[in-house]
Parts: C-alpha cells; structure tokens; sequence
C-alpha cells in the first residue's frame, strides 16, 4: 500500500505541474504546522494554492474524514482541493463538498469530478490542434495561508545553505 500511495504523489505532483503549478511540494516532505496538516500533494499557481490527497485504499480515505481540518474546512491547504485515487477506491457522490476527484488509470489521469473542469481548448495556428485545458475559477475554498506559507518557507529554508556555507556568493 505504501508503494502506491508514493507512486500516487509523484503522478499527481507531475499532473500538477502539467496544469501550470510551478511550484510543488509532494511526500515525504513534511513541514510543522499548527494543524498537524501534511498535504500529500501541493501546488501553487496563479495566486492560488491547489491540493491533492492520494488515497490508496478505501479505509485510508473513510480515515482522512476524521481528520481536524476535514471537519473544519477553514482550517485546511488548498484553495482547490482534489482526492487522486485508483478506480473504484471513491465514487463521487461521497465527495465532501467542493472537493473534486481525480482517477488514476497506471500513470494517466482522468478527471472524474468537480475541480478543475475540464474544457476543450481550441488554437487557431495551422501547427496548433485541440486539446484539453482546465478552469481553476471559481476557487470553492480560501485555502490555509498560515500554513502553506509555513510548508514554502520551510522547504526554502532547506535547500538555502545557511549563512557562510560554501559556495554562497
């Protein structure tokens, strides 16, 4: 199960980087915050914040619900949120309220529900085709600023070399 809960994070930090989130951080990095919250995905673009929890079992998802900032949606990361599971692990019509699912089939993904929604994107260039593009807008929560500006300032300061480390400039 743990395997594919790892493998479940790369596949959605990689789609989320395909939907233009420049900036992600996906488990097993893990930051203090004073909800206890570990986002197993997230991402930040155009202003805003997009979350994903990946489900690799059915108990695991009925488990998340317990959760503190699942109860109180106030208190959760994402401004868009999104659960990724395998086929058949959640059905729609159990998605809390704003929450979007996302399906996994292998490596692809397949937009099952809600946010984002999908439309066709047309280009008018003779090299250009079709394709399909998301809307991020309207954002169905104000996602935890406190907390995902602790989750980015602790990565930054991971990968910052403190003060006098070698090749500092």
């Amino acid at each position: 199960m743990a395997e594919l809960h790892a493998e479940l994070c790369i596949i959605g930090e990689r789609w989320l980087r395909r939907m233009g989130c420049r900036v992600t951080l996906r488990d097993p990095f893990k930051a203090a915050v004073h909800t206890g919250e570990c986002p197993d995905v997230i991402g930040w673009r155009d202003g805003h914040s997009v979350l994903i929890e990946c489900k690799a079992s059915r108990a695991d998802f009925l488990a998340d619900r317990k959760k503190c900032f699942r109860k109180n949606p106030a208190l959760g990361m994402g401004d868009v949120r999104l659960y990724l599971a395998p086929a058949g692990v959640i059905s729609v019509d159990e998605l809390p309220t704003g929450w979007g699912l996302l399906v996994a089939h292998g490596r692809t993904i397949e937009i099952a529900s809600a946010y984002p929604r999908q439309y066709e994107m047309k280009s008018y260039g003779v090299t250009r085709k079709t394709r399909k593009a998301v809307a991020w807008w309207p954002l169905p929560f104000e996602g935890n600023k406190r907390c995902e500006t602790v989750m980015l300032v602790s990565a930054l300061a991971r990968s910052t070399p403190p003060d006098g480390a070698k090749g500092e400039r």
